[in-house]
């Protein structure tokens, strides 16, 4: 819940919000589009989670979210919600080809630190309120650096980003969780 403080005598503060979406950095529909019972299944996996892991990195993530961060602290909003904040991580070399269950741990990219940070460094304060895990899919890949084949896990998140700078009494939040909405 979010509570806006009064502003001087008799007025009430207004709460400002914003919407940002960090998009992944490739279509991942392409892999979701593939048909397991396609004898060449594993290999067109392999070939298009490699091309759509290589098609993020070649996004650049880290420029992409500092251009998210300049829009918000253009406008400070008081909270900002955050769709498509990936968490992006491997293991090198992976395990699932071989039907190993190994988790992979190692971050390569966490789109909500790269963010927060990026906002930090503009000068505007903000922190994660709440989090929620949309997906959490891990699939093997080629790693064209090493040769090995990896794993490659994404996990999409949504989440809630709140400003920490501003004074006492102007904004509570308090008891932040994180949801899906479903209609009836």
């Amino acid at each position: 819940s979010v509570a806006a403080a009064p502003v001087g005598v008799g007025g009430k503060r207004g709460v400002e919000t914003m919407n940002a979406n960090l998009y992944v950095g490739s279509d991942i529909g392409r892999v979701i589009a593939l048909d397991p019972s396609d004898p060449a299944y594993l290999q067109k996996l392999v070939g298009t989670v490699t091309e759509v892991f290589y098609e993020i990195v070649a996004s650049q993530p880290a420029t992409r979210l500092g251009g998210v961060a300049d829009r918000i602290s253009e406008r400070m909003p008081d909270l900002v919600a955050v769709q498509e904040a990936s968490l992006i991580r491997n293991q090198s070399p992976g395990d699932l080809v071989v039907g190993g269950s190994t988790p992979a741990t190692k971050v390569v990219y966490d789109y909500l630190t790269i963010l927060v940070d990026a906002l930090k460094a503009r000068g505007a304060h903000y922190a994660v309120a709440a989090s929620t895990e949309e997906v959490d899919v891990e699939m093997p890949m080629f790693n064209m650096q090493t040769g090995t084949m990896d794993d490659v896990r994404l996990t999409d998140r949504d989440a809630i980003l709140v400003r920490t700078d501003l004074p006492p009494g102007q904004l509570r939040v308090s008891n932040p969780q994180g949801g899906h909405f479903t209609s009836m």
